[in-house]
């Protein structure tokens, strides 16, 4: 049986946690795990070992740049996207620095965020293939 995609959500908006874990879970076929808060966030990356991870920066306890870098620094291969309602170059070319696929300013589409999610999706079965 081929390995399901496990995306953690980091996100501190509800609504936005409820509609893109559904996109993921029922249009993506992905396996979702969510955290409301970036300590959690960290916790759940180190437990769970997701493959992705989507992330906001703007969390209530902390830098979403700090969950970043725990996050990675607990898997180094974890493909990151940041989805955030900062469009800032500053912002942005930290991230990239950091290492995120890519960085996504809400409000997307939805079906952009899916269709983004599901090319770095192929790709990591692409490596997985060797």
């Amino acid at each position: 049986m081929p390995h399901k995609i496990k995306i953690l959500i980091v996100e501190n908006e509800p609504d936005t946690v409820q509609t893109v874990e559904m996109l993921f879970r029922d249009y993506g076929g992905f396996d979702v795990v969510v955290a409301l808060k970036g300590a959690e966030g960290i916790a759940l990356a180190q437990k769970e070992h997701p493959d992705m991870l989507l992330l906001n920066l703007d969390l209530p306890d902390m830098s979403g740049f700090r969950v970043f870098r725990e996050a990675k620094a607990a898997n180094p291969d974890l493909m990151v996207y940041v989805f955030t309602g900062f469009d800032d170059e500053e912002f942005r070319d930290r991230a990239v620095a950091m290492g995120a696929r890519d960085y996504l300013v809400k409000p997307m589409p939805m079906e952009q965020i899916l269709a983004k999610i599901q090319e770095g999706a192929s790709e990591l079965e692409r490596r997985k293939k060797g």
